[in-house]
């Protein structure tokens, strides 16, 4: 998080241009539940023929036209991705081509492989889509302030879940810290395993150190996978949060609504498109929680790269 908004202060410019670009595609998808409103109340209600034709052709214009901003974030986004990532690729392996050998010898090998590897791993991390999703996350409140209009009530309720969900997402950032990094550090010993049955083929069989070896790797092996179990069961108890937040959200605003339906105080499609702008508001934020893994691992490469960065 911290190194997007790095990115994002760079270059002020195309920062500026991606965040009204960002506006723009939040305000035209506030046209959807905006139709469905309309259509609800003025079409159903009168029957109106020319009415429904003159809703679908506006949102289909706003569709096109939000379409087409999603493209011009994406590609601004690209654009502050592009240049720190080949810096950071190119002084990492600069740094292991130019280092003095007695300090690049002090780093285990695999440990070198893996910041290598790493820079994948930030690339994948701080990328255009990634950036995109962060920037988003303010603009829930414009969803959560197009609920208000509608319902102050039902638009305190989406906020809790909205609030639940982000909480739940900076959680996850931080729990998922620790078994990352040891991932990446068990992922450096079975480089150094991997490059000793290679690169060193001939002595091992010279000293007949392919039992240890193979015993060595059984238990990498099995480190690798109770690693990767815990943090698959941590991405997996996250989907099925999120699954369950947008489901009370539904049967919150539906359920709370429906009185305010009943009491002439909220019309039907109103509620409808209460219950679209809170989901809306609810999944920008969830797009947001899914990135703690990513964010956790990029993290720990820039960590490795810094380390090699520090060598003389």
């Amino acid at each position: 998080m911290v190194e997007i908004l790095k990115r994002l202060g760079r270059r002020p410019g195309v920062t500026t241009e991606l965040m009204i670009a960002t506006l723009f595609t939040n305000l035209l998808a506030l046209a959807s539940p905006l139709f469905v409103i309309q259509v609800l109340n003025r079409y159903v209600t009168f029957g109106v023929d020319a009415t429904l034709r003159t809703l679908v052709f506006g949102v289909l214009i706003a569709i096109v036209l939000e379409f087409g901003f999603r493209e011009i974030r994406m590609r601004l986004a690209q654009g502050l991705a592009i240049k720190p990532d080949e810096a950071l690729a190119l002084a990492v392996f600069g740094t292991l081509t130019a280092a003095k050998s007695l300090a690049l010898e002090q780093v285990p090998p695999g440990v070198r492989r893996q910041a290598i590897n790493g820079v994948d791993a930030i690339q994948q991390a701080y990328n255009g889509p990634n950036i995109g999703t962060v920037v988003d996350v303010p603009f829930a409140l414009l969803f959560l302030g197009a609920l208000y209009f509608l319902s102050p009530v039902l638009a305190l309720i989406a906020s809790g879940f909205v609030l639940a969900m982000l909480a739940r997402g900076m959680i996850a950032m931080y729990t998922n810290r620790k078994p990352v990094a040891e991932m990446q550090q068990a992922a450096a010993r079975g480089n150094m395993l991997i490059g000793s049955a290679i690169d060193a083929s001939d002595t091992v069989r010279a000293f007949n150190a392919g039992n240890y070896l193979r015993q060595a790797w059984l238990q990498h092996i099995r480190h690798a996978h109770t690693l990767f179990h815990k943090v698959a069961t941590s991405r997996g108890m996250m989907q099925s949060l999120n699954q369950t937040f947008v489901a009370l959200t539904t049967v919150a605003i539906i359920g709370v609504g429906s009185t305010y339906v009943v009491a002439a105080e909220l019309d039907t499609g109103a509620l409808i498109g209460s219950n679209i702008l809170a989901a809306r508001a609810l999944m920008t934020v969830s797009r947001y929680a899914f990135l703690g893994e990513s964010f956790a691992k990029a993290r720990q490469s820039m960590g490795m790269a810094q380390q090699i960065g520090r060598l003389p």
